[in-house]
C-alpha cells in the first residue's frame, strides 16, 4: 500500500502536475488523520467496555453483600420482635397476682438475648478507593453513598446501647447483685447459676429497678427493630436500581 502511494506521488511530480499533486498529498493526510481519529475512537470504546466491565462486577459485589445483610437484618428484626413482646408479657406479669413461674423465666430470658450488628461493606469501600464516579448511574451512585457512608453508620450508632449510660446501669447492678449472691458466669450455662437466676428474677418481679430494666429492653428493642426494618427496605431498593443497571449493559 505505501509503495502505491509513493509511485503515485512520483508520477505526478514527473508529470509536472503540482495542482493535482496537492490534492493528492491533502487526501493524503485527511486519509492519516482519519485514520488517527478511528484508532482513538477504537481505543476509548475498549477502555470504556473495560471500564463497564469494572463497574458490573463491582456492583454485582455489592448486590451480594446487599442480598447477604437482608437476610440478617431480618433476623435481627425477628429476634427484636421476640425481645418485644417478652417485654410486654413481663410487664404484664408483674402487674399480675397469678404469675406463671415457667413462662416468667421464659419472658426473662428472651430479653436478656443479645446481638451484634454488622454489615458488609468491602465491595462498597473497593469502588469507592478506585472511584465512585466509575458508578454511571448518578442516581445508584447517590444511593450507594447515602447507604453506606450515612445510613448504615447512623444505625450502627443507634443500636449500640452499651453506649447508654442508663442501660449499662440498670444491667450492670442486676449483673453485681447476682455476683453478691455467690453466683459467677464462669459457666453460663451451669445449673447453679440457672437456679440462681430464676430466684434473683422472682425476687426482683415487682422491683423498681426490674420494670426500669423491662422497660428500658422494650425501648431498645423497638428502636433496633425501626432501624432494621427502614435498612431492610433500602437494601431492598438498592439491590432492585443495581439489578436493573447491570440488566442494561
Amino acid at each position: 500500500m505505501i509503495k502505491f502511494f509513493k509511485r503515485i506521488r512520483k508520477q505526478l511530480l514527473g508529470e509536472g502536475k503540482a495542482s493535482s499533486y496537492f490534492k493528492y498529498a491533502l487526501g493524503e493526510i485527511l486519509l492519516v488523520v482519519i485514520g488517527i481519529l478511528i484508532a482513538l475512537q477504537i481505543n476509548n470504546w475498549n477502555e470504556a467496555r473495560k471500564e463497564r466491565a469494572f463497574e458490573i462486577k463491582m456492583l454485582t459485589e455489592i448486590r451480594n453483600s446487599l442480598q447477604q445483610d437482608t437476610t440478617y437484618f431480618n433476623m435481627l428484626d425477628k429476634r427484636l420482635t421476640r425481645i418485644d413482646t417478652s417485654t410486654i408479657a413481663l410487664i404484664k406479669i408483674m402487674q399480675s397476682s397469678n404469675i406463671n413461674e415457667e413462662n416468667l423465666q421464659k419472658h426473662a430470658a428472651n430479653i436478656n438475648h443479645s446481638y451484634i450488628f454488622q454489615y458488609h461493606n468491602g465491595s462498597f469501600e473497593s469502588l469507592k478507593a478506585s472511584g465512585i464516579e466509575k458508578v454511571s448511574n448518578d442516581s445508584l451512585r447517590t444511593a450507594l453513598i447515602e447507604f453506606y457512608d450515612f445510613t448504615l453508620p447512623q444505625a450502627k450508632i443507634g443500636t449500640d446501647f452499651r453506649r447508654s449510660d442508663s442501660s449499662f446501669e440498670l444491667e450492670e447492678n442486676l449483673e453485681w447483685e447476682l455476683f453478691e449472691m455467690g453466683i459467677t458466669n464462669d459457666d453460663p450455662f451451669s445449673k447453679e447459676l440457672t437456679i440462681a437466676r430464676k430466684k434473683f428474677i422472682s425476687s426482683k418481679l415487682h422491683s423498681k429497678s426490674f420494670y426500669r430494666y423491662v422497660k428500658l429492653k422494650q425501648n431498645q428493642a423497638t428502636i433496633g427493630r425501626n432501624f432494621m426494618r427502614r435498612l431492610t427496605q433500602e437494601a431492598t431498593d438498592l439491590i432492585i436500581l443495581i439489578t436493573n443497571e447491570i440488566s442494561d449493559s
